[in-house]
């Protein structure tokens, strides 16, 4: 069946994407690092931008890290569309 699909590909399209091995706390770190100042997200009005988002997702990874949350272990977050759904998803 893919190779169908991949038949009805216009000239030039590739049949295959490489893509980077990026987490994606790396890719918020990416946007961090080259937008610091764009805004992120917007929640009533109020804008926060990649950089305080990304100290955000920081301050919280390195909060459940000091209650004994690590690599590997599991972690549910029921919450609104809020930031912070946002900050607990990074």
């Amino acid at each position: 069946m893919l190779r169908s699909r991949i038949r009805g590909y216009d000239p030039g399209v590739p049949s295959t994407y490489r893509y980077p091995d990026w987490t994606v706390p790396d890719l918020l770190r990416r946007s961090a690092l080259r937008f610091p100042n764009s805004i992120a997200l917007l929640f009533y009005g109020r804008g926060i931008r990649f950089k305080e988002l990304d100290e955000l997702t920081t301050r919280f990874a390195l909060s459940l890290r000091s209650l004994g949350v690590g690599p590997g272990d599991r972690l549910a977050l029921m919450l609104p569309n809020t930031p912070q759904a946002v900050i607990g998803y990074y």
